[in-house]
């Protein structure tokens, strides 16, 4: 790879960070999830964003 085509990438991309700061949270509020027992394979996460696609019920037999 070419050092100043490398150098150059690397300048864009520092100076659309520099632009596009990413969010600092300054406090983290406190969040209790209640899941029913019969609720299988769900994992809290710390960004309070869901990922179901391996969630599920567990049978009742």
């Amino acid at each position: 790879i070419d050092p100043d085509a490398r150098a150059a990438v690397y300048g864009e991309i520092h100076r659309y960070m520099y632009d596009n700061p990413s969010f600092i949270y300054l406090y983290y509020p406190n969040v209790f999830e209640v899941v029913n027992s019969a609720v299988q394979n769900y994992k809290p996460r710390a960004a309070e964003d869901y990922y179901l696609k391996e969630v599920f019920l567990a049978s009742s037999n």
